[in-house]
């Protein structure tokens, strides 16, 4: 008798590690099962944000590009304002010394109220000319 329980209690035993091993299989699959979807879904994140930060670094350098251009073109007009201001000045002191005089500083100074606006004028071409070829490369 004793001995049929030990066989007995001794297969049991061995069916229930059996139970045991498979039940923990199928427990380790599972955990593998769900860090393999975890890491797929952490990728899939970062794909997502490395187009998001691209797409704003390229939004950035085009406000940036904008933004020295709406500079440029203020100082520019800064400078043409100047330039009138300063041969309008000019003028008026001068009309005081002579009518001759005044009307030789006048023409110098026109031609370089000229001067420099023909300059702002090839420069915007060249500021032009660079932001087609911009957006042509792109």
């Amino acid at each position: 008798k004793q001995r049929m329980l030990n066989v007995s209690l001794s297969e049991g035993v061995q069916e229930l590690s059996s139970l045991v091993r498979k039940e923990l299989s199928t427990h380790k699959a599972n955990i593998y099962s769900r860090v393999d979807a975890f890491d797929a879904a952490a990728k899939r994140k970062e794909g997502q944000l490395r187009k998001l930060d691209a797409k704003r670094i390229k939004r950035l350098q085009e406000d940036l590009e904008q933004v020295k251009k709406t500079l440029a073109a203020h100082i520019a007009d800064e400078d043409r304002e100047v330039h009138i201001s300063n041969a309008r000045q000019t003028s008026d002191k001068l009309d005081s010394q002579g009518k001759m005089e005044s009307l030789t500083t006048a023409v110098q100074l026109l031609k370089s109220v000229l001067a420099a606006t023909s300059r702002e004028l090839v420069q915007q071409r060249s500021t032009n000319r660079n932001v087609l070829n911009q957006k042509i490369n792109r």
